[in-house]
Order: structure tokens, then sequence, then C-alpha cells
């Protein structure tokens, strides 16, 4: 899952159908920074859309610096756990499990495995 919003393309009528809506709690400036894609694009296999991936520009974005992200917290792990809790209320744990494992490299030296895993499990409750 390694899109951002601005990457995303898709028919209008697709999206008023299914009744599909970024979650307003989601993303740039709410109360959870980060993950209002990954939860839209579940949602949207959920209700029988199909999703692919065309490697073909279609606009341009200027991203000189990341808005959200500073570093491997407690803070970014709690929202990570929260952001898998909405995409999938019944295998959030294994998809925080797996995230734990396949980032690992990426945050241990600010973050040990166990606490990763406790973060994420704290921002579900």
């Amino acid at each position: 899952m390694r899109i951002v919003s601005f990457e995303i393309s898709m028919k209008k009528h697709s999206i008023v159908n299914s009744d599909l809506h970024f979650k307003e709690e989601f993303g740039a400036g709410a109360k959870f920074n980060r993950g209002e894609e990954h939860i839209f694009l579940y949602e949207a296999l959920r209700s029988g859309l199909k999703i692919r991936f065309i490697n073909e520009k279609i606009g341009e974005a200027e991203q000189e610096s990341s808005t959200w992200f500073s570093t491997f917290d407690e803070t970014f792990f709690e929202i990570q756990g929260h952001v898998f809790q909405e995409m999938s209320p019944r295998f959030y744990k294994v998809l925080i499990w797996q995230y734990a494992l396949r980032k690992y490299r990426l945050y241990s030296e600010n973050v040990s495995f166990g606490q990763a895993i406790r973060s994420m499990l704290k921002g579900t409750v």
C-alpha cells in the first residue's frame, strides 16, 4: 500500500454508486493524520469495485517534504493501529503484526518490536 491520495483516480459513478467517502477523521489536518487512502481503497474493495495500478502520469504534485511523518514513535504506531482497525475490524491484529515484522528495520533504532505492537494495539482501543 505504497500510495498517497493524490495518486488515486476513479470513475465518479463508481464512487457515487458505491456510496464511498473518505473518512474525515483521517488525513492531513485531521485527528489521525494519515491512512485515509488505505481505508478508502479497502472500502472500495469491500464494495466490490476492482482496483488496478496503471503506470501512467495523470498529473503533477509538488511534495518537498512529508507533512505528517517525523519519526517512528508511540503516536505514529497508535495511529497506524487505528488505521488498520478501520481498514479491517476483523483482521486488524494480523495487519498490525505483519506491519511490525515488515517495517522492523525502519523503526528498530527508535522503538522495540514489542513496543511497536503494544502501541498499535493501544491505538485500537
